[in-house]
């Protein structure tokens, strides 16, 4: 009997192998496409056997299992042989990094895909799975492959960072420029000298990113640097503070789960100061203090209604979803239920009001902006086909979202759920409440200016999260394994690989411009402003590029308040049309000497990325330019484009 329950679980194992196995021919269709297309394929015995290896893999992988499944690793195991085992897996796995962040061999164009990166990731990842198990043979599988994929995607966004660490003075992204102006308007006397209006977009991020500018004359690296420290450090203070809150974890789980929460944060990029919101929350919550939990329930609902308006309503919720976890109650009759329905609506009412009041004491006591402006940005045209895979979002935000939290749904109705066994009104309330975030979520993300990726589904992201770590029977899933567990191997090991397979999909090859390219641009520029200033007596206006005044690579240039990068396109997109004629009639008027931008769209219509935005960006900021300045430059590697006259 023991035999056939070990032939059964075995088969179950192998059967996902070759399911792998078929996935990995798959994957290998997009490499084998480019060889074809340069030939390489019919005059490369190299490319002839990388066809035959590939075809080979995934039955041997599954042989390879049944065998060993039944006569063990009696050689292998012996010391001689598991170090080199190790040693050569590590080879493979550096060598994997440099093929995927680097074009050192010239490969990197056959792993542009992204089920072709996923390709190197998984034969690497399963090769060093099996080479931890010879090395220890008492130790789960299930959990050395747990182990070592959460490992992989924990490096691999910390690589992706790395290009973020730059010394270029010029904008790493479309707002990576204008966020660090942003931070710096708080010390807008001490680094400009004039006054220049709060930043309003995430007043929080904003007053976080700029703490750097406390010291004079930190470089920009130092920003970029401290702007990735509160990213991760957000995520990983989230993943610490969340796992302690689990009891009976063992020390290496609890750390292995504290980095897969960062990597379940970062599949719906959800920002720092949100999660800052969320840490708050968790780090105060107590289960037999309702007090001192209540009360860091408000000051998140303050912190997170001062980042946006939904965020002031979501700690509560989150609040609720813990509690109710931590506190079954049987509610027997309509009074019983109406009684706690109406405590929690209290509950959550105190926070939201004081989220809402901290929002708009900021922006409209502090920034001095209308409620006319805000209604305007709330009030924005909705896009309601990038729900759907389009040309902004390759697998829509319904797809995304379903693929994010599926199987975390799946696993709470199976009995390593303490989900199932709450009465049936709590848990009417968890999927009411779930669902009032999912729905709340979606309308934000078809907002115009989102809907390319999850960041806007945050709130939903991590009350499912919050669902789904707090409602495990966690006892039980630590002694999960392959063999106690054969028909919850597939959703288990996919809800591990989902996050992983979110960084592959953010895995791109690591370009970083030279110190010879940015300063011919930089004297370009400034060569540029000098002819035009001397000769016409109006201030440049800098719309992108403005951290280029920032850390003084421009020189003796007033900075404008108005007119900012992020200001206008959310000017744009709430066809805010006093602010867009000012804007108007001040470069008509010719109130400027030249006017920075930044890269031209040249084909923007539909099937193309972000088409409405661009359009918008187009016809209110590029066209109004452009018939009023009629001569152009445009910088090679930026893309940076001044528009500007000839003065008399």
């Amino acid at each position: 009997m023991a035999e056939i329950k070990k032939t059964w679980h075995w088969s179950i194992f192998s059967f996902v192998l070759f399911v792998a196995g078929i996935f990995l021919g798959l994957a290998n269709r997009n490499i084998l496409q480019i060889a074809t297309m340069e030939s390489l394929v019919t005059t490369s015995n190299k490319w002839f056997l990388y066809q035959k290896f590939w075809f080979i893999l995934p039955m041997t992988l599954v042989l390879f299992s049944v065998f060993f499944s039944f006569v063990g690793f009696p050689r292998i195991q012996r010391q001689g042989f598991r170090y080199p085992v190790i040693i050569i897996v590590s080879i493979l796995f550096l060598f994997s990094i440099v093929i995927l962040y680097t074009d050192l061999w010239g490969y990197q164009k056959f792993f542009s895909d992204f089920w072709a990166r996923s390709l190197i990731v998984w034969g690497i990842g399963w090769l060093c799975v099996w080479a931890l198990h010879f090395h220890n043979m008492k130790q789960n599988v299930f959990h050395i492959a747990v182990y070592v994929f959460i490992a992989f995607g924990i490096l691999f966004l910390i690589v992706g960072q790395i290009p973020r660490i730059s010394n270029s003075p010029f904008t790493l992204a479309w707002s990576e420029g204008s966020f660090i102006y942003m931070a710096s308007a708080i010390f807008d006397k001490r680094i400009y000298g004039v006054d220049l209006p709060l930043p309003y977009i995430m007043s929080t991020r904003h007053l976080l990113e700029s703490i750097p500018f406390l010291f004079k004359g930190i470089p920009i690296w130092i920003h970029r640097l401290w702007l990735v420290i509160l990213s991760l450090g957000s995520a990983g203070l989230l993943g610490i503070i969340i796992t302690k809150k689990i009891p009976d974890l063992s020390r290496i789980n609890r750390f292995a789960l504290s980095l897969w929460v960062v990597l379940f944060v970062y599949q719906g990029a959800v920002y720092y100061n949100i999660l800052l919101s969320v840490v708050i929350l968790i780090w105060g919550y107590e289960k037999n203090n309702f007090r001192k939990s209540f009360i860091f329930m408000i000051l998140a609902s303050i912190f997170g209604g001062l980042n946006r308006i939904n965020w002031a309503f979501t700690p509560p919720i989150l609040f609720f979803i813990v509690w109710i976890i931590d506190h079954p109650e049987v509610l027997v009759g309509v009074k019983a239920q109406g009684l706690y329905l109406l405590k929690l609506a209290l509950w959550g009412l105190s926070g939201a009001i004081m989220g809402i009041g901290a929002l708009f004491l900021y922006y409209i006591g502090l920034g001095g902006y209308t409620l006319a402006t805000f209604i305007e940005r709330m009030s924005a045209t909705s896009v309601w086909y990038r729900l759907f895979p389009s040309s902004t979002f390759s697998l829509g935000v319904l797809a995304a979202t379903i693929l994010t939290v599926i199987f975390c749904w799946i696993i709470l109705f199976t009995e390593y759920s303490k989900f199932i066994q709450l009465p049936g009104f709590q848990k009417f309330l968890l999927l009411s409440m779930n669902l009032v975030l999912f729905l709340g979520s979606i309308m934000v993300s078809v907002k115009i200016g989102g809907g390319a990726d999850l960041h806007n589904m945050d709130a939903f992201l991590i009350s499912t999260l919050f669902t789904f770590l707090f409602s495990l029977d966690w006892d039980k899933v630590q002694n999960f394994s392959f063999k106690s567990s054969s028909l919850l191997i597939l959703p288990m090991f996919i809800l591990m690989l989902v996050p992983v397979g979110w960084r592959i999909f953010a895995i791109s090859p690591i370009h970083i411009r030279t110190v010879e390219q940015d300063q011919n641009e930089l004297e370009i520029l400034k060569g540029t402003i000098k002819n035009i200033t001397d000769e016409c007596s109006s201030p440049p206006l800098f719309i992108w590029q403005r951290q280029l005044i920032t850390f003084g690579h421009i020189d003796n240039v007033e900075v404008i308040g108005d007119y900012e990068l992020v200001d206008l396109i959310e000017m744009a997109m709430a066809e805010n049309r006093p602010y867009l004629r000012q804007f108007a009639n001040d470069i008509e008027n010719l109130k400027f000497s030249l006017v920075v931008l930044d890269p031209v769209p040249e084909n923007f219509g539909r099937g193309k990325s972000f088409t409405e935005e661009n359009s918008l960006w187009y016809n209110d900021v590029v066209s109004v330019v452009a018939e009023s300045y009629l001569e152009k430059i445009v910088l090679p590697q930026t893309g940076t484009t001044i528009f500007f006259n000839y003065c008399p």
